[in-house]
């Protein structure tokens, strides 16, 4: 009787605890309307009840030269975090969809590149009606080799259901030294958020993976691994968060106990190895912007992670073999893993990836438990879009000491070149809830990047010759 009377006790105290801390910060924002922490001022909706239409400056790609950014048809000025769902929004997308394909054409002469441009934009753009459940939509597209097709109809159906379902449960997030948080949406969807610790311009100094995670390259990685042909990163899209509406009423008890008030902000800094209240993230009053990411089913597990053979030391007094070693790729080659099969040719992808990024932190080489030719699953891309001035070109080692690349990922690589890939890149970023996304230096920053990957593979095969350079996994 004792110990059910204590049980009882407890679990009084815990809810009064919640209620508490959840009348408090509620009253400090109660007075305040949700669109007030929506966008800034210059941002706000003109004439968007009637589906106003901003005009587009656009600048041309020059054939064989770089060209400032394109300047597309802006939607920042609706991506609220409650505007997305009015009737106005559809006809405000449906009109940037229109005028980004004529874009696409006029800059576009290579019919092949164009139709597979477009075929990424129609896929982005359009909120198709989806029969049965995103959820199980994005469930199904998932195969060994890709976490979605190359043609995905219902892409901007899932995305705009990610940014816009009802949140039903949050809870802290998984292991890591990451602040994040796992929500359950409205169908039973597990996805995870990240919050915003940076603004746009910041600039984030020191070594290569200095800082806390970004939330917006988690975004903008997923779009830039579509146009590589790199399908193998989870689907992500912005979205912005009421913490007292949305979310504190449904949080576990263990998340809530982490929330905070600084200033007039609301934050919580939830459960990881460094998260203290100190390093909590804060929203603008009661509104926070971050990324969620959808969960893999749970039909497709991992298996036990492994090391990545190019991992860093993060000691600054301490460098790894691969740094010092240029017949390294040669040891890893001995292994069993990348003697043959893809694991290699997937991390040479990857490092162009993260190189393109600007993520020095793939430390882990994820797969698909089960599966042999399972790809390495490009998870956690946060550590990315840091300082647009740094190319960081020891990302690219297991490139350049192998020597080696996929032929079709050279052949993509190719296609994108005079300015191509950041305006592709601007275009699909374009349609998510918490555009603009990336600044133009990273815009810039992604265009020149990809100069640098063609110039090491034309190197490579000067010095190797064409056909031990680009490869197709069996011939690896």
């Amino acid at each position: 009787m004792r110990l059910r009377t204590a049980a009882v006790s407890l679990s009084v105290m815990f809810l009064l605890v919640y209620i508490t801390l959840y009348l408090r910060i509620h009253a400090m924002f109660s007075h305040v309307r949700d669109e007030d922490f929506s966008l800034p001022p210059r941002a706000r909706p003109n004439s968007f009840g009637q589906g106003g239409v901003l005009p587009p400056v656009e600048s041309p790609v020059q054939d064989g030269g770089d060209a400032a950014p394109i300047a597309l048809h802006d939607l920042s000025n609706v991506s609220s975090w409650k505007a997305l769902r009015d009737p106005g929004y559809r006809s405000l997308r449906e009109a940037t969809h229109r005028r980004d394909l004529e874009t696409l054409r006029r800059i576009t002469a290579a019919s092949e590149l164009r139709e597979f441009a477009e075929g990424l934009l129609n896929d982005t753009a359009r909120l198709v009606e989806v029969a049965g459940s995103p959820w199980a939509v994005a469930a199904g597209w998932v195969q060994s080799r890709a976490v979605l097709p190359a043609r995905a109809p219902q892409l901007g159906a899932l995305l705009f259901a990610m940014a816009t379902e009802k949140v039903t449960r949050a809870d802290v997030g998984y292991q890591g030294t990451q602040l994040k948080a796992t929500l359950l949406l409205e169908g039973g969807q597990r996805v995870s958020f990240r919050p915003q610790k940076y603004a746009r311009d910041k600039v984030i100094k020191g070594t290569p993976y200095a800082g806390y995670d970004r939330h917006n390259g988690e975004i903008a990685a997923f779009h830039l691994g579509r146009i590589l042909g790199l399908r193998r990163i989870p689907v992500a899209v912005g979205r912005r968060i009421n913490l007292t509406s949305e979310l504190m009423p449904v949080a576990e008890l263990r998340l809530l106990e982490t929330f905070l008030v600084k200033g007039d902000n609301v934050c919580f800094y939830g459960k990881c190895g460094p998260c203290r209240p100190e390093t909590a993230a804060c929203g603008v009053g009661s509104v926070m912007e971050g990324a969620v990411t959808l969960w893999l089913p749970k039909n497709w597990p991992l298996k036990k992670r492994l090391w990545h053979p190019w991992k860093r030391t993060y000691n600054v007094n301490k460098t790894a073999r691969w740094q010092t070693d240029q017949d390294y790729c040669n040891i890893v080659r001995s292994s069993p893993l990348y003697k043959s099969g893809p694991m290699l040719l997937d991390l040479i992808d990857a490092s162009v990836l993260d190189y393109l990024i600007g993520n020095a932190d793939r430390h882990m080489c994820e797969m698909f438990a089960g599966w042999e030719d399972s790809m390495v699953v490009l998870l956690d891309n946060g550590k990315s879009f840091g300082d647009p001035d740094k190319d960081e070109v020891t990302i690219l080692a297991p490139l350049y000491q192998c020597c080696i690349m996929r032929r079709s990922t050279w052949q993509q690589l190719s296609w994108l070149t005079g300015g191509m890939l950041g305006s592709l890149l601007r275009m699909l970023l374009g349609y998510d809830a918490i555009t603009p996304v990336l600044t133009d230096a990273h815009y810039r920053a992604v265009d020149r990047r990809l100069k640098a990957i063609l110039t090491i593979v034309d190197t490579c095969i000067r010095t190797h010759g064409r056909a031990s350079v680009l490869v197709t996994d069996a011939a690896q």
